[in-house]
């Protein structure tokens, strides 16, 4: 018999078993908020309660979507800033798939809705889809080349910043500021009226439990304030987990550490 247990932290090894053995199977009968029902095993590497069953190199993999975006928070912005996509009063995300990832939410806290993942070590990688409209008459800049401004090709330059705070899973308090955990940026010689992806990589996030949001933004040396909309349903976001880090590609299976965000499905 598998034996039921109350888990009321992944990561206590006194409670409800004292100094478990690696590979430890119960079964969690508790109740504690983002510990699920299910069958857990005693991580010893990592030290921590690990939900389902997989094989130690499989990642945990959850999927979601940005289905509402204010499409034109870039136009015109000045090199440097940057907007969010979580201040809505409408949850502008949909979880497609929780990945088994205990704890992985999205939720209301201080007025914006951030994604709650448990400890772990995690990468973001982050799929976003522009479109380059014709620049602002009063401001437009000079095209690299081919023809006169407000057509042409131009040189753009866009940031994703990925904000990070503690987080207590058992009171669903931010218990700690946000603070910048990494940026990534991409540039892209843009056409104007043309879509444009671009793919961001944030690595070697290690978190004991928290919470995160991203933000988007225009970098320096931008050439000209467009107006650069964010195609909705274009944005895919799929927060990973692994056991260990260690050198990976992208792969399309996702057989990988990573995330990712696409601008129309975001994170």
């Amino acid at each position: 018999m598998i034996p039921r247990v109350n888990i009321t932290s992944v990561t206590n090894n006194t409670t409800p078993v004292v100094n478990p053995a690696e590979g430890l199977l119960v079964f969690n009968n508790g109740t504690t908020t983002g510990i699920n029902k299910s069958l857990y095993y005693w991580d010893n590497n990592e030290l921590h309660w690990d939900y389902g069953l997989k094989l130690v190199e499989t990642p945990l993999v959850a999927t979601y979507t940005l289905n509402t975006v204010q499409n034109n928070i870039l136009d015109n912005a000045g090199n440097g800033s940057s907007f969010s996509f979580h201040s809505n009063v409408t949850n502008p995300f949909t979880i497609e798939d929780s990945g088994n990832i205990p704890g992985f939410d999205i939720v209301l806290k201080g007025g914006f809705w951030v994604v709650t993942l448990p400890e772990g070590k995690y990468i973001m990688v982050a799929s976003v889809e522009l479109n380059l409209d014709n620049p602002n008459p009063t401001t437009q800049g000079t095209p690299l080349y081919g023809g006169t401004a407000g057509s042409g090709t131009y040189l753009n330059g866009v940031f994703m910043d990925l904000f990070t705070a503690s987080y207590d899973f058992n009171t669903g308090a931010v218990t700690s500021g946000y603070t910048l955990n990494q940026r990534s940026e991409q540039y892209v010689v843009a056409t104007v009226n043309q879509p444009h992806h671009l793919i961001y990589v944030v690595e070697n996030i290690y978190t004991t439990g928290g919470v995160f949001y991203m933000a988007i933004g225009r970098s320096s040396g931008t050439s000209v304030n467009d107006t650069m909309d964010i195609i909705p349903n274009k944005t895919v976001s799929l927060p990973e987990r692994w056991t260990e880090l260690y050198p990976h590609f992208v792969l399309q299976n996702y057989k990988i550490f990573h995330s990712v965000v696409d601008v129309g499905k975001i994170c």
